[in-house]
């Protein structure tokens, strides 16, 4: 192919110079970014902290997507995009993903084994360590399980909130599009029985924050035999749900008001490695309401109940079953830096905490969840700040005063999938009963605990 332009002269290179065959217009490209945009998405259950990816609901995916926007443009009469087009733009203009469960992904794990030999080197005291943690964790969790077996006066437990469960949950495509009600479930479950508690609740009864998480544990506390003395935990280490002041002020006010136990320990599972039974209650309970249409979080209180047989022990939390916890937590805890060898407390490294009956004023705690360490630091709460004792009373002052109120937009919604008769009839009057406020963010987060909540200072 002659190249020049008969003198001997080369022709000017002409590539870059079209419009690309698949390049769209403008208005073809904002219909697909508006449409994605049009999803509601959440923040991360988990890594919120590290991350300001969001999540879309989990029965969704692209191809979903992409059929909901060509049945969009059908009833418009416009030629849609292609599922290629479609995908391209939701990876490089959206930092978007579906809600997956929680696996057993850890990060520090994958980032060395991905490492080069040298870098490997440099890792490898910190890798060695976190091994360590993860495997005494683990095997704490099966001495006290079989203890616990033996020795009816031992109760083990472990305990996690499962992911958000939207509703409704409903196979029209209008559903898509809108804001849903938040379900919670907080599960506990007991390992030498395998007996298996859900405390469940919904956004317009109450929040998920540290004090929402104490109230349920409170009540499992409370609701342990006379023949318990002792008790166990063990969970991850979310600092917003478990491992904060809140909690801790919790677990002495029930050791304080009870008339059987004496000794409640509490155990955190390795960072990354926190698989625990209630994950595997969690996934069969997503097994059995992807089969199922939820119109309303009673919907799902009723599929977690008979998701296994026997059933799963299903406890209803009203708003006045949250307590607040803040006003106790001022008073008693006032000391979290300094253990009783003036050492410094590193709150974030603390894996085991041990509380006994009858010492409100201490907390005992150990850097490690080795069982063969019996050595446990003190922390003495009610140091500084004068010598003043606290009075722990016999009961506390609700966490709200009031319904607790959704965003005037989530409410629209949902009055909107009523009127459309999406949602069934009978469920109307429970969604025209939430009450909602403008002063409420559209897009709660997580959980209402701030950083001095699990900072060390």
């Amino acid at each position: 192919m002659d190249r020049s332009n008969g003198v001997g002269i080369s022709n000017k290179d002409k590539r870059g110079k079209h419009a690309p065959g698949i390049k769209k217009s403008e208005e073809v490209h904002k219909r697909v970014h508006d449409h994605i945009a049009s999803f509601p998405c959440l923040e991360s259950h988990y890594s919120r902290a590290s991350s300001s990816k969001k999540y879309l609901e989990a029965n969704l995916n692209i191809s979903k997507m992409h059929q909901l926007y060509v049945n969009q443009c059908k009833e418009n009469e416009i030629e849609p995009a292609l599922a290629s087009y479609y995908r391209h733009i939701f990876d490089t203009e959206f930092n978007l993903g579906f809600h997956k469960p929680k696996k057993d992904y850890c990060t520090f794990c994958h980032k060395y084994d991905n490492s080069s030999e040298a870098e490997k080197t440099l890792l490898q005291a910190e890798y060695d360590a976190h091994q360590i943690r993860k495997n005494q964790a683990r095997s704490a969790k099966e001495a006290y399980k079989v203890e616990a077996q033996q020795d009816v006066s031992l109760v083990v437990a472990t305990f996690d909130l499962q992911a958000v469960l939207p509703s409704p949950k409903l196979s029209a495509s209008s559903v898509y599009y809108k804001r849903k009600l938040s379900a919670y479930n907080l599960t506990a479950f007991s390992l030498a029985d395998r007996a298996c508690t859900c405390y469940m609740w919904h956004e317009g009864t109450a929040g998920r924050g540290s004090s929402d998480i104490a109230s349920c544990m409170l009540k499992f506390l409370e609701d342990q035999p006379e023949t318990t003395k002792k008790v166990v935990l063990f969970s991850d280490t979310c600092g917003g749900q478990n491992r904060n002041k809140f909690f801790c002020t919790m677990v002495l006010y029930a050791l304080h008001n009870s008339a059987n136990i004496t000794q409640v320990d509490h155990l955190y599972m390795e960072s990354g490695h926190s698989q625990m039974e209630c994950d595997s209650v969690h996934a069969c309970i997503e097994r059995e309401i992807r089969k199922q249409n939820i119109n309303a979080p009673m919907d799902y209180y009723a599929a977690v109940e008979h998701a296994r047989k026997p059933p799963y022990n299903v406890l209803r939390m009203d708003t006045d079953d949250f307590k607040d916890f803040s006003g106790l937590t001022k008073q008693l805890i006032r000391n979290r830096t300094k253990d009783d060898k003036k050492a410094t407390v590193h709150w974030l490294n603390i894996k085991h905490f041990r509380y006994l009956k009858g010492e409100s004023g201490k907390i005992f705690f150990k850097y490690d969840t080795d069982t063969n360490n019996t050595t446990f630091r003190t922390l003495n709460i009610t140091q500084g700040r004068g010598r003043r004792t606290t009075a722990i009373p016999v009961s506390l002052p609700p966490l709200y005063t009031g319904p607790v109120k959704i965003s005037v937009a989530k409410y629209r919604d949902l009055i909107d999938l009523c009127e459309s008769k999406i949602i069934h009839r009978d469920y109307h009057s429970f969604y025209r009963s939430l009450c909602c406020d403008t002063d409420v963010p559209d897009c709660l987060p997580e959980t209402d605990v701030d950083d001095t909540d699990i900072d060390e200072s």
